[in-house]
């Protein structure tokens, strides 16, 4: 139970229970910080929510992981979390048919395959030749280190990738698309370094999801957590470095403060922050008499004419 009648509740303060949230106090706790964690919802994860319906499990979001990110080896309570994975490679749909890409392997391997497709000179990816050099590309994407990526000049992501002497139907038809499903942002103005971080971290490993529905990844950091640390349903109202207003608890003490919440939420609790404008994003959900017959694959509209991107 909250007391709000000590001099000070902990050293550290976490407004917000989602992954970045629930991340951090592991950090902190693990530095030996005392930490609490308020969430106003009912149940922990954020965006990261699966909800239970005539029984399917429906994700809110849909995150699309990649079996490369450290943070899933490294992070407590994560190395329980079961992943299922998509097949290697993506589906490209574009004028009215389909085409296997992206498996990136390996840059030989990208050529074989270029090789046996090349009775099909219409394929959004072009021929062989273009095909082993998208493998090539990215098979020096996955081997350059996080830190030279992040000392790159810094802008719109498009406008990165049509720098880089890529041919721009290997771009619109593949580059593109993936993006568009990896970081919801179809005009692709996002940081040219988010962009590379993530065509990085998918070609080092597989695009999976976690087993149990999103809500699984937020669940387990939470439960890995020492009792007591997180607190749901506690609305803060108020916040400073050093104290924090609840609208059940009242005024809490700390000697920091950490905001892991939305922008939305952030803007409110601080003024003067400034909320950037963000994509919205809608998740449909269908039940079908059978699997579908592109198997385990992601697939991805390289055409652009809907509101679908995968």
């Amino acid at each position: 139970m909250l007391r709000a009648d000590t001099a000070h509740h902990a050293d550290v303060v976490v407004i917000g229970a989602g992954t970045a949230g629930l991340t951090a106090a592991h950090q902190l706790i693990s530095a030996g910080v005392d930490t609490c964690v308020l969430e106003a919802a009912p149940r922990v994860g954020g965006r990261m929510a699966t909800e239970d319906m005539d029984g399917f499990r429906l994700d809110r979001t849909g995150p699309l992981l990649s079996s490369a990110y450290p943070e899933l080896r490294h992070t407590p309570g994560l190395q329980g979390l079961a992943l299922r994975d998509f097949s290697p490679g993506v589906l490209v749909h574009s004028r009215g048919r389909r085409y296997r890409a992206g498996d990136v392997r390996s840059a030989r391997g990208v050529l074989r395959a270029a090789r046996s497709r090349s009775s099909a000179p219409r394929a959004p990816l072009g021929g062989a030749i273009e095909q082993a050099r998208l493998g090539a590309w990215l098979s020096r994407l996955a081997t350059t280190p996080v830190s030279r990526i992040l000392a790159r000049p810094d802008g719109p992501a498009l406008d990165a990738l049509s720098s880089r002497g890529l041919p721009p139907r290997t771009v619109d038809g593949f580059l593109r698309p993936l993006l568009s499903a990896l970081l919801s942002d179809p005009v692709l103005d996002t940081s040219s370094r988010c962009a590379d971080l993530a065509l990085r971290s998918y070609a080092r490993g597989g695009i999976c999801v976690p087993a149990g529905g999103a809500a699984a990844l937020p669940g387990l950091l939470a439960a890995a957590l020492p009792p007591g640390t997180v607190r749901t349903g506690v609305h803060v109202t108020a916040a400073d470095i050093t104290s924090v207003r609840t609208k059940e608890h009242g005024e809490l003490s700390c000697r920091s403060l950490l905001l892991a919440t939305g922008a939305g939420a952030a803007a409110e609790l601080l003024p003067g922050l400034r909320a950037p404008a963000f994509h919205p994003v809608t998740v449909l959900h269908h039940t079908a008499p059978a699997p579908p017959p592109t198997g385990a694959r992601l697939l991805l509209d390289a055409d652009r004419s809907g509101p679908v991107a995968h």
